[in-house]
């Protein structure tokens, strides 16, 4: 198998389990109907947490901040730990299909193909890659401080984000 076609695999496998709607699923599987009729209208573990049940709120949130994860640690744990440059720089195969099926997963997250193309803002996805990223505690606490202060995670995420900006 060519090294295009590992990377070509990870991308699917990475978008297919990242475009996988945890929030409605749950919501359908617990009986609560299509989660988009009610709130905003988006399929998020916060519009989940609209129907009064916490423990699908808090399910959504595990499942969704571990998709991309869970598919970066796949991608690399298959594929071969050969040398290879990518963009100059030495690296092995196996660390590229981790970073390109764990961005499809938050690009599947974004955008799932089963939902025409409409899915989640991609806070809950991304924090956890972003927060793994991190070498300094800034992004951690701002976040942590601006989800108590703000109560609304879309800006949390945001304030989080600039912070940790200037701070690297």
């Amino acid at each position: 198998m060519t090294i295009t076609s590992i990377f070509a695999l990870c991308a699917l496998g990475g978008y297919l389990l990242g475009s996988i709607p945890f929030g409605l699923v749950l919501t359908r599987l617990a009986g609560l109907g299509d989660i988009r009729k009610i709130g905003s209208g988006n399929i998020g573990a916060t519009n989940v947490l609209r129907t009064g049940r916490k423990d699908l709120a808090l399910l959504t949130v595990l499942l969704d901040a571990s998709k991309a994860g869970i598919a970066a640690f796949v991608a690399a744990s298959l594929a071969p730990a050969a040398d290879y440059v990518f963009l100059g720089n030495m690296t092995q195969v196996n660390v590229i299909a981790g970073l390109i099926a764990g961005s499809a997963g938050v690009v599947g997250h974004n955008f799932p193909v089963w939902l025409k193309f409409k899915g989640g803002k991609g806070v809950v996805i991304l924090s956890p890659t972003i927060l793994g990223w991190s070498t300094t505690t800034v992004f951690k606490g701002v976040h942590t401080a601006s989800c108590l202060g703000f109560f609304f995670t879309t800006l949390a995420f945001t304030v989080a984000t600039i912070s940790f900006s200037l701070a690297t």
